[in-house]
């Protein structure tokens, strides 16, 4: 996998996180904003029907109580007002979903606010508003839906999970593509160089480097590549300095064998040498006759062959293994 592929998945990761943590914890603030909001309209509502609901019971009952409660209600709304005793109630009320607790709270004079699930699943918010009439404490209820602000908040959700996908999906492609041009192009390069200078072209185009770490990397390369080629060449300068020296050595070597040689063979040369001398000399004299000069000149060519062949033995084993050949007059070598 490329880095720069890498860096957008963990570019992604990262910011699918984040986003994710972000919009629950919108989401999250927002339901609960709306809940307060909500409690707050309910409990404020009742507040200010108890004085009308206080003044009506005394003039007109709890019949009219009931038949105003009705009346004030807003058409067309999920918005419900209702008046029970708190002493005395259906079971089927909402008063009978209070917990025991909540009960003697309302009893003690206080608000109440609770949020139920009817039978059909919908979550409504309840607002219990204590009302003294007389000896008896009345309670004004009213309850509203919350299916509105549900449905505010799944929208809500919607728009904020499509924003996400489109910023990650956006971000996704930026990442991708700068990485590509910033990251990947750079060390595609500079890998494909490396390779030509793992196979010995030590030459580097000429180029605009970048002003960041991968071009302080390809500077850095781009200078120990230059510095190979100098090592380079030094080294090819000195193996031939050595393979000159070392062929003169062999050379100077061989002299000094042959010089030893010579020296061993001296004798050897000495003697034919002298022998050719001596029946030379007699044949010149003139006091030989002519059986004794042939016997004289066989012992002469003999005595020539040997020190030819020892002479020839001593060139052969001095002569350099690389030998130059040069162009010459076949036709004054034959007559010399």
């Amino acid at each position: 996998m490329k880095i720069a592929t890498k860096f957008a998945i963990a570019f992604l990761a990262g910011e699918l996180v984040l986003l994710g943590l972000f919009g629950w914890w919108s989401v999250r603030r927002e339901r609960a904003y709306l809940r307060s909001d909500a409690k707050r309209d309910v409990l404020v509502l009742g507040s200010c029907l108890r004085g009308l609901v206080v003044q009506t019971f005394k003039s007109d009952g709890q019949a009219r109580v009931v038949s105003l409660l009705e009346e004030s209600r807003p058409k067309d709304s999920s918005l419900r007002l209702q008046f029970l005793w708190v002493d005395q109630f259906p079971k089927d009320s909402v008063l009978a979903n209070l917990s025991t607790t909540e009960l003697e709270i309302l009893c003690a004079g206080k608000e109440v606010a609770v949020e139920r699930v009817d039978e059909g699943g919908k979550k409504h918010i309840h607002a219990f508003v204590p009302v003294l009439l007389g000896e008896r404490i009345g309670a004004i209820v009213v309850s509203d839906s919350l299916v509105a602000s549900d449905d505010y908040v799944r929208s809500t959700m919607s728009f904020i999970g499509a924003l996400d996908l489109a910023t990650i999906a956006l971000s996704g492609l930026l990442a991708l593509v700068l990485g590509t041009i910033f990251v990947g192009r750079p060390v595609s390069i500079l890998v494909e160089r490396t390779k030509r200078i793992g196979a010995g072209d030590f030459h580097w185009p000429e180029s605009r480097q970048a002003k960041d770490e991968l071009g302080q990397l390809s500077e850095a390369v781009k200078v120990m590549c230059h510095d190979l080629e100098k090592a380079q060449k030094r080294i090819a300068r000195e193996y031939s300095k050595r393979l000159d020296a070392l062929d003169q050595l062999r050379h100077a070597d061989r002299l000094n064998t042959v010089g030893r040689l010579a020296s061993g063979i001296a004798h050897e040369l000495g003697t034919p040498l002298n022998t050719v001398i001596g029946w030379a000399g007699l044949i010149s004299g003139g006091s030989l006759s002519q059986a004794e000069i042939n016997e004289s000149a066989r012992t002469i060519t003999a005595q020539c062959k040997r020190m030819t062949t020892i002479i020839r033995q001593l060139l052969d084993f001095a002569r350099r293994e690389h030998q130059e050949g040069t162009q010459v007059q076949m036709g004054e070598l034959i007559h010399e």
